[in-house]
């Protein structure tokens, strides 16, 4: 392995890192959603919270993690088509055969952003965070 690979896989380590860090997972994103764009502390439902997932999947770029975190996999449309949440939003399912999505998380800027497009009524239209600055 030559140096620059070696500088190479060390700054893919390091982002990787970087956006482990700033993941939130899909049942917590959701239910903190929940709470701010309705004002209530009140523990909402299962059903709810998948619908919340939903519609924060329209919004932002959905992760899957792995359960050792060593793979992050940004989804695209194609991947979660026809997919419904379940679980508060902790796996999406799918109908046509193809294997659950578990591991579900967006980054805390993008539910952020969300949060405040839900809120300013200005949720129309799909948020990637490519479009978003990460701020540190």
């Amino acid at each position: 392995m030559n140096s620059s690979q070696n500088s190479s896989d060390a700054l893919d380590r390091e982002a990787r890192h970087r956006l482990l860090d700033e993941l939130i997972f899909m049942h917590v994103a959701a239910t903190w959603m929940h709470a701010k764009t309705t004002g209530r502390n009140v523990n909402p439902s299962e059903s709810e919270l998948d619908r919340l997932a939903q519609k924060l999947a329209r919004l932002a770029t959905l992760y899957s993690v792995s359960d050792d975190r060593k793979s992050i996999v940004a989804l695209g449309s194609h991947d979660t088509h026809r997919g419904r949440f379940k679980m508060a939003g902790r796996v999406m399912e799918f109908r046509d055969g193809r294997s659950a999505i578990t591991g579900l998380a967006v980054t805390l800027t993008s539910l952020k952003a969300a949060i405040d497009r839900l809120n300013a009524g200005t949720a129309r239209y799909p948020m990637q965070d490519s479009e978003l600055s990460v701020k540190k």
